[in-house]
């Protein structure tokens, strides 16, 4: 801690120092939540190919690619295992 971090919470209102708290708790919040999303993924309904752009399969060479099924969080409990 410095003598202007001191300084600054004496002389500022007190609704500026909720504001800034409830900005780093939300930061710290989506921090562990690991960050930002993930881009959404595309899968080709004929070969199975992974790709993040949504349209023509670049093995196939065709209009296949479809949204890939949401995958969980925990890979330990996933569909299908016991």
């Amino acid at each position: 801690m410095s003598i202007v971090w001191t300084l600054d919470r004496l002389f500022e209102s007190p609704a500026a120092i909720v504001a800034r708290e409830r900005e780093k708790v939300a930061a710290r919040r989506r921090e562990e939540d690991g960050g930002e999303a993930d881009p959404p993924t595309f899968v080709c309904r004929l070969c199975g190919y992974e790709w993040q752009h949504r349209g023509y399969c670049p093995i196939c060479l065709a209009e296949t690619m479809q949204p890939a099924p949401a995958r969980d969080r925990d890979r330990g409990r996933g569909r299908g295992r016991g």
